[in-house]
């Protein structure tokens, strides 16, 4: 079987080109279906539905050593999380977290606070890595990672023991898109939705209450299940839709997961920018560590400013859905 991993946003003609060229397991990005190069639950269900298997990565901007730290794997395995569930990927699988260049031994101590942090953050799914062989081993021999993800990249021809996937080629051509080649080296690194036993039913949640939604303009069925921790097919299965179309005003019933801490900060409607005022503005200040006054002054606006440049957002240190979205 061959894999791959890539950036690509993949339709259906894409993944089946794919399986005739022989791919059986695909690697894609977790995060906002309008990002340029993140999986949304149509693709994910798409190539589910092939017949291929997934590995999630989660990558924002993890290319030196000043990205790591204890606060930055907090939030990314929060974030990797939600957009997990958003797709439906089985709890106790792995995201694999990327540290994307050639970390030096001086930087393992920043790395390592990290992925102790997502270990701590990131429930119901496993730790993941991806990186060269140096990070693979540290985090392999102190246990603050779960699977492993190897590149050959910075890795001197070294393979890791610890290693569930290989990627030994970049940027080559195959079925039309520009791809990574990888090896599967031990099994448990990619996922399938789980399977029903023969003659069972689906069933959604069953609780005394339902937390009620009423649509903006701008939402869609998959960010709002990315800000309530839910399976946008189960929003769907609860209204009783039959598409994936809803409209501003539409009224949805949500429904909470046992054990789950749904979002309950939903996009106000309305982009947030210096010189908004409320208490919108003081959650946004206590999610980038700003002083809480409520006014989205210059500092706020600094704040929102480096969360975005951790996360591949523009750089405007405005809070739009995008930005919103990540923080909560």
């Amino acid at each position: 079987m061959k894999v791959i991993d890539c950036a690509a946003k993949l339709n259906e003609r894409m993944i089946e080109n794919l399986k005739q060229a022989g791919i059986g397991a695909v690697g894609r990005y977790l995060g906002d279906a309008g990002s340029w190069k993140s999986m949304g639950p149509s693709e994910a269900e798409s190539i589910l539905k092939a017949g291929l298997s997934i590995f999630s990565i989660w990558e924002t901007a993890p290319t030196e050593r000043a990205y790591f730290s204890a606060r930055q794997g907090m939030r990314d395995a929060e974030a990797a999380c939600r957009y997990a569930r958003s797709i439906g990927q089985p709890q106790g699988t792995p995201i694999y977290f990327t540290v994307d260049y050639n970390a030096g031994t001086g930087d393992l101590e920043a790395i390592m606070a990290y992925f102790r942090a997502v270990k701590d953050a990131e429930k119901g799914y496993s730790a993941g890595v991806y990186g060269s062989f140096r990070v693979v081993e540290a985090l392999g021999r102190t246990g603050l990672a779960d699977f492993f993800f190897q590149t050959y990249a910075w890795s001197d021809g070294n393979l890791s023991a610890y290693a569930h996937l290989y990627q030994f080629q970049n940027d080559r051509p195959v079925a039309g898109i520009r791809v990574d080649f990888d090896k599967i080296i031990k099994s448990g690194g990619t996922w399938k939705r789980a399977a029903q036993p023969a003659g069972a039913k689906a069933v959604s949640p069953r609780l005394p209450k339902s937390a009620g939604y009423t649509v903006k303009s701008g939402d869609t069925l998959s960010a709002i299940g990315v800000r309530s921790g839910l399976d946008y097919r189960l929003i769907k299965k609860w209204n009783g839709l039959t598409s994936d179309t809803i409209y501003p005003g539409q009224k949805l019933k949500l429904y909470r997961p046992a054990g789950s801490s749904m979002n309950t900060f939903p996009y106000p409607g309305r982009p947030l920018r210096r010189g908004s005022t409320g208490q919108d503005v003081v959650l946004v200040q206590k999610a980038v560590g700003a002083r809480s006054d409520g006014i989205f002054g210059p500092r706020t606006e600094a704040a929102v400013k480096a969360f975005q440049l951790g996360r591949a957002l523009v750089l405007d240190g405005i809070v739009g859905p995008r930005t919103w979205n990540l923080l909560f």
